[in-house]
């Protein structure tokens, strides 16, 4: 072998481990559906980092010991899940995600969130489920918050959120409040990942000018063009989501994106028409609860929806390293802003 062959072989066995090209699911239920994820149906579609969000509904957790207690007892479910096998793991860094997506062999990495703001109201709050593990946190959910506004609609029992509906869009005239401001700036400077789906576009336009550097993240989406209501994601949001180099998930929801694939990839279409391909990964809301898309009855579905949205161009396979990026730029924004 040649000095300059000794050398590269060198350089390429010492060198750094290059990312594996992989895809995330910015929003699964764990918690809810924990007995149909299977690890199979993830590695079949290399699915190396998953966000995995907490919910505390209202009323259940207030008999059982208030919000973060909820919280917790699901944060502990999670680490009990994700300890049955030592390919899973939860990670709270990006480097730590970096390190899922270099691995030879598959690696699963589960990213905390909570989905909605109540166990998250206060600073000392925020910060007790950041030292749990939580990097990310929807700052609305079906009504207003501390924070700020929740995108207006009804989900039950005549949902006013209708894939293919006519009419005006009603929207929430309320955005980020003064305290939300105060929280959002103190998220900010921890590095917490803020998710705007759920949030009025007044909130998610006031927490893009207040902060923009900031990457905005909308973890589980359709587009508001073929369902129009505020909960799906306007046109004016996802060029937002393209200013800002932030991510948006497709819902594999048949409530928001229709009931088959054909009217699935019409919003993958939209989506990264306006946000960029490679901002569009899977945000699924398997929770047991949504409407199913045809051929896509759960995480088995995965592989599937990957197919379609390699065929149209958007390279959701990618996803996870997209999402590490997004993660790294979240915590370059978190230096521009020391304030708390």
């Amino acid at each position: 072998m040649t000095m300059a062959w000794r050398a590269l072989a060198a350089a390429w066995l010492l060198g750094p481990a290059s990312l594996q090209a992989s895809s995330i699911d910015l929003h699964l239920h764990v918690p809810m559906i924990e007995e149909q994820v299977r690890l199979a149906d993830l590695e079949a579609a290399d699915m190396r980092l998953v966000v995995v969000p907490l919910y505390a509904t209202p009323v259940v957790s207030q008999l059982r010991g208030g919000y973060a207690r909820s919280l917790l007892r699901q944060i502990a479910q999670v680490e009990r899940w994700a300890a049955k096998d030592a390919r899973v793991s939860i990670v709270r860094t990006p480097d730590e995600a970096e390190a899922v997506l270099k691995a030879k062999e598959w690696r699963l990495g589960v990213i905390l969130a909570v989905e909605g703001a109540g166990g998250a109201d206060t600073p000392a709050r925020l910060d007790r489920l950041w030292d749990r593990g939580v990097r990310m946190l929807t700052i609305a959910h079906f009504t207003d918050t501390r924070w700020g506004g929740a995108a207006a609609g009804r989900y039950w029992p005549m949902p006013t959120c209708v894939p293919g509906g006519k009419g005006a869009v009603r929207l929430n005239p309320k955005g980020l409040s003064e305290q939300g401001e105060t929280l959002a700036d103190h998220a900010v400077a921890k590095g917490l990942i803020l998710d705007l789906t759920h949030a009025s576009d007044k909130t998610a336009f006031d927490l893009a000018r207040r902060h923009p550097g900031l990457p905005l993240m909308f973890s589980h989406q359709a587009a508001r063009e073929l369902t129009p209501c505020e909960r799906t994601i306007s046109s004016e949001l996802l060029r937002e989501v393209r200013r800002s180099g932030g991510m948006v998930g497709l819902a594999l929801a048949a409530n928001y994106a229709g009931a088959d694939m054909k009217s699935l990839m019409g919003h993958a279409a939209i989506l990264a028409r306006e946000a960029g391909p490679e901002a569009v990964a899977i945000g699924s809301d398997f929770n047991g609860l949504i409407g199913l898309i045809e051929g896509v009855p759960g995480p088995d579905g995965y592989a599937a929806v990957l197919k379609g949205l390699a065929a149209a161009g958007i390279p959701a396979t990618a996803g996870a390293e997209s999402f590490v990026r997004l993660w790294r730029r979240t915590n370059d924004a978190r230096s521009r802003n020391p304030r708390p």
